[in-house]
């Protein structure tokens, strides 16, 4: 492969790490008792062995490569607006105007390394259901252009944080901090893209290109902070919340029973007329359900869950009566 070729699809990379965390307290708020010392909680570090058929790989964004941030009518990516907020939401100011310049290295290929328009952004961004569309037209450019030579698509990468940073929390592009409704808007508008792009790939491109796609999860590990079924449900409800959030409509067509529960409850206690959490009509539970070939995973970290935990730094994104120390409602 020529040094000048750069590969549309990069498979993502797994990282897997364990949390040593200092010898804090916290509270838990559901019984106000402290709860210091929570290594002991942690179980010892098992070391073993991947299968051989394990597949590592590694990955980028276009952002963190391209450059070129301002030529050739290209127009900003959300990220390009992000960070030139003031004051800057990055810690030391810096940008990706330049980053790896493969735009100049690399012009051949700048159509796969560009993000996402702000002009989309600025219709709604992910907030908006025309884009599920759209994305199904760059899908089909892809398809149609590099299906002979890219075998592996993954339609959307770790779009929790897409949604839960990017709409939530504000802390990613397009820095949009309403943590109650929109990263749920934006999960639904994303699901649909990708059911979308799937059945496309499947119907039109797979018979004759012989590839396959899927889509790639970001999630942390929950473990039971105890041996009470509170902490075990909490742990599991925390799994729900993130991992199951994207993988279980693409599975089986809709979004965990917990989540429809949890949601819909708190929603209604709020007095709104519907809940937070959008439901799927039954077509869009029919494109989405099997709706991958193979399921990619990003997991950076394992956490312990306390049913009722709340830590200071995340209180605000809490929006249910009964929640453990990552779950959002």
């Amino acid at each position: 492969m020529s040094s000048k070729v750069v590969p549309f699809l990069l498979i993502f990379v797994i990282l897997i790490c364990f949390v040593l965390s200092s010898q804090s307290g916290f509270t838990k708020s559901s019984q106000n008792e402290t709860f210091p010392n929570y290594l002991k909680y942690y179980d010892d570090f098992l070391v073993g062995q991947f299968p051989k058929h394990f597949r590592w790989g590694a990955s980028t964004s276009s952002y963190q490569i391209e450059g070129g941030w301002n030529e050739d009518g290209k127009g900003e990516s959300i990220w390009d607006r992000f960070v030139r907020k003031v004051p800057s939401p990055i810690a030391d100011g810096s940008n990706g105007d330049v980053a790896c310049d493969s735009y100049h290295k690399f012009s051949e290929d700048v159509q796969l390394l560009k993000k996402m328009k702000e002009a989309l952004e600025l219709k709604g961004g992910w907030l908006n259901e025309d884009l599920i569309q759209h994305f199904s037209n760059f899908a089909y450019f892809a398809f149609e252009t590099f299906g002979d030579r890219v075998k592996t698509w993954i339609t959307f990468n770790a779009a929790y944080s897409i949604c839960q940073y990017g709409y939530g929390f504000g802390s990613l592009a397009p820095g949009i901090v309403d943590p109650a409704e929109k990263p749920y808007v934006c999960g639904h508008t994303v699901l649909k893209s990708h059911a979308l792009a799937y059945r496309l790939y499947e119907s039109v491109f797979k018979p004759i290109q012989n590839g396959r796609c899927g889509m790639t999860m970001f999630t942390t590990w929950y473990e039971p902070g105890s041996d009470l079924s509170e902490d075990i449900a909490a742990a599991e409800r925390a799994m729900n919340f993130e991992l199951g959030w994207f993988t279980n409509p693409i599975i089986s067509g809709n979004y965990p029973d917990v989540m429809l529960e949890y949601v819909g409850r708190k929603s209604n206690q709020e007095g709104l007329t519907k809940s937070r959490l959008p439901i799927f009509e039954v077509k869009w539970q029919i494109a989405l359900k099997g709706s991958w070939d193979f399921l990619g995973i990003n997991h950076y970290t394992t956490s312990k869950s306390l049913n009722g935990i709340k830590f200071h730094i995340i209180v605000s994104f809490f929006y249910c009566n009964t929640c453990n120390l990552v779950t959002i409602c």
